[in-house]
């Protein structure tokens, strides 16, 4: 079943991929071409990675869990109004789906804090575990890539 668009460059929301890595942009088109349920309309690289605009903001937002859920991560969801319905008034939004990708991977072992630790999971917080003492230390992702940056 084709999906059917109001016009050509219909779109309903934006997934932002930063950086734009080829296994997280191939498994994107593989899964919104598998699921036939959106289209992306129009594909923009942008400085520091790629905009893909989408038919369904629907299917967008849950796209954008499950890749949250595949790969290493973060995934922000906001909303911005586009227009009113000219019928009933009610507003008509757009959404964009920011996906940073961590640039860290299961198992490798980093610094922080000046001590050396070792991922254990990533996940909505991230588990690691120090390699001199092996006492375990669960990290916010954002204080994590803080942390990675000094």
């Amino acid at each position: 079943m084709a999906v059917k668009l109001p016009h050509p460059e219909y779109f309903e929301g934006v997934l932002q991929l930063r950086p734009a890595l080829e296994k997280v942009l191939a498994w994107v088109l593989k899964k919104t071409k598998q699921d036939a349920q959106a289209v992306i309309v129009k594909e923009k690289a942008v400085a520091g990675g790629i905009d893909l605009y989408f038919s369904s903001q629907r299917y967008l937002v849950a796209l954008g869990k499950k890749l949250h859920e595949r790969f290493p991560g973060t995934v922000t969801v906001s909303r911005k109004l586009h227009t009113l319905k000219r019928i009933t008034s009610r507003p008509v939004y757009r959404v964009t789906v920011l996906y940073r990708a961590l640039d860290v991977q299961i198992g490798q072992v980093v610094e922080l804090r000046g001590e050396k630790h070792k991922v254990i999971s990533i996940g909505q917080r991230i588990t690691t575990k120090n390699v001199m003492t092996g006492k375990k230390q669960l990290w916010k992702v954002k204080e994590f890539q803080e942390r990675l940056a000094r």
